[in-house]
């Protein structure tokens, strides 16, 4: 039994404007779940958290002077703001790292929506388009094509 070529082309081109969007969809979702303004807002955070533990050990020291508090219990509340603040400084640090990822996957994210958003409006496939989506297609009836994407998603239609 032998399936019209142009079934099939139209099948694997709606299927195509499925998958890519799907893959847009994904990605969008992704840059919603991580702006940078969210990793900026933590930092803010963590920074105004350093900044009240330095002021604490200048506290602490007017303390000392004042004869307040011991040397020996000075030392015990800088070795702990010490401590605390270097937790906090790797925080911030890995907080930069993050939004510096965030910003540069940003980039590479909107050049793949564009390209895909490209690819749903297209009237003929090329084929190194369907080479790079497609692993093969299965042809089970006139109506009935199972087509297995190269990241093994499976999508089976039935034709209209």
């Amino acid at each position: 039994m032998q399936i019209p070529q142009a079934t099939v082309e139209a099948i694997v081109l709606s299927s195509i404007r499925q998958y890519t969007a799907l893959l847009v969809e994904q990605e969008e979702l992704r840059l919603v779940a991580a702006k940078a303004g969210q990793i900026e807002r933590r930092l803010r955070d963590e920074e105004k958290a350093v900044r009240l533990l330095e002021e604490s050990i200048t506290k602490h020291y007017m303390a000392l002077v004042a004869g307040d508090i011991t040397q020996d219990t000075f030392m015990k509340k800088k070795a702990i703001v010490n401590e605390t603040s270097a937790h906090k400084q790797a925080e911030m640090e890995r907080l930069r790292e993050q939004r510096t990822a965030v910003d540069d996957g940003e980039v590479a994210i909107q050049e793949n929506i564009v390209r895909f958003r490209a690819m749903q409006s297209i009237e003929t496939l090329d084929r190194t388009i369907v080479d790079a989506l497609i692993d093969h297609i299965l042809v089970y009836g006139e109506k009935d094509i199972q087509i297995v994407w190269a990241d093994r998603l499976q999508l089976r239609r039935k034709a209209s």
